[in-house]
């Protein structure tokens, strides 16, 4: 009965490891979202000119970044919580979804060409965040069980 028990607990306890890596997953996944909207954005201002809005459709996603965005448009009040962003990457989803839109195309594009770079750098962190903890977490939760299953034999 304690083996059981011990087994439970390793496979439960690298479960727990693996859900903890969710949030570096999330949150690479919400760069390249951030990031890939950006360049259709620039894209879209340079040549076909299209509304936000109708980028919005042709794109939508039930992902974080792109409810942001569309409560914001659609002018929703709905309060989105985020786990894998820190108040200062909010407040800059913030500000870039408030000042997109709002001036001639050329301070517009200059613009979105800042926050290009600042994004490429974010995803390329977010990365190797990514690679550097989700093995980790697992490993941990998988030694932690071990020690569990050793304490219950």
């Amino acid at each position: 009965m304690n083996f059981f028990i011990g087994i439970v607990l390793l496979i439960l306890s690298t479960y727990v490891g693996y859900f903890i890596t969710k949030k570096f997953d999330n949150r690479v996944r919400f760069y390249q979202q951030f990031n890939n909207f950006n360049n259709v954005l620039k894209n879209e201002m340079l040549f076909s000119q299209k509304t936000i809005k109708k980028i919005l459709l042709e794109n939508n996603n039930n992902e974080y970044f792109y409810k942001k965005i569309n409560n914001f448009f659609n002018k929703i009040g709905e309060n989105l919580q985020c786990n894998f962003l820190d108040k200062e990457e909010v407040l800059y989803l913030d500000n870039y979804i408030s000042s997109i839109g709002q001036g001639d195309v050329t301070s517009q594009i200059g613009y979105i060409e800042k926050v290009s770079n600042y994004l490429n750098d974010k995803c390329n962190s977010s990365l190797a965040e990514q690679k550097k903890y989700k093995s980790l977490y697992i490993k941990l939760g998988f030694l932690i069980g071990l020690m569990l299953l050793i304490l219950f034999i």
